[in-house]
């Protein structure tokens, strides 16, 4: 999919959105979604998932979201919209532009904190890109 920076909280409303399965196996089914950072949730919400997830999780994105760029953010937006939908949400994000951006870093943290609130509670993780 290609990126969605500055997309904030945006749907689809003029173009059809596409969602194609990319896998399908054991307990894990991958999407791929043609629309916006919300669109992925809301499609996930309302067509593809058959409760409620647990957790939302989006990123990990280029570039950083703080401040006031959270509220411009389709990264941010895909997890406010989850949190709109009474539903616990993280966004995760590397500040680094580049497009060879290595995001192993980036990644192990969002492990660390993904782990940390799941021991919280049992929670189910659905993993929207």
């Amino acid at each position: 999919m290609d990126g969605q920076s500055g997309m904030a909280h945006a749907i689809t409303v003029k173009t059809p959105i596409r969602v194609h399965k990319l896998t399908d196996q054991d307990n894990l089914k991958t999407y791929s979604c043609s629309g916006t950072p919300v669109d992925c949730v809301k499609m996930a919400l309302n067509v593809l998932l058959s409760h409620k997830p647990d957790l939302i999780l989006s990123g990990i994105n280029h570039g950083a979201n703080s401040s006031s760029s959270i509220i411009y953010s389709g990264t941010m937006a895909g997890a406010i919209e989850g949190s709109l939908n009474q539903i616990p949400s993280m966004g995760f994000s590397l500040l680094n532009y580049s497009g060879d951006a290595d995001f192993t870093t980036a990644q192990h943290y969002a492990q660390i904190i993904i782990s940390e609130a799941l021991k919280i509670q049992s929670l189910k993780v659905y993993a929207l890109m």
